[in-house]
């Protein structure tokens, strides 16, 4: 989707979403600036996404395929079930 706006304010926002909603942990937004630019939470000063499972830093988890598919799957449906509940 292409937004005339900040692309700062964009993925400020965009964080935001993800971490007010439980099913939004399962969200992942890139936006870029109209040149390219992607930005990051760590541009942000921010944290860098929580493993569903463990909470470790998600893509050392995600490097390491540290959590069987089942397991995520079944964390997908707790947070899923979750927000259906907010």
């Amino acid at each position: 989707m292409a937004v005339d706006a900040d692309a700062i304010e964009v993925k400020t926002a965009l964080i935001e979403a993800e971490e007010l909603s439980a099913v939004g942990r399962l969200w992942d937004f890139d936006v870029f600036d109209a040149q390219g630019r992607q930005y990051s939470r760590s541009e942000l000063q921010l944290p860098p996404r929580r493993c569903l499972i463990c909470e470790k830093e998600a893509k050392i988890c995600a490097r390491e395929r540290a959590h069987s598919l089942s397991e995520i799957i079944h964390q997908i449906e707790v947070l899923a079930n979750a927000s259906n509940h907010d």
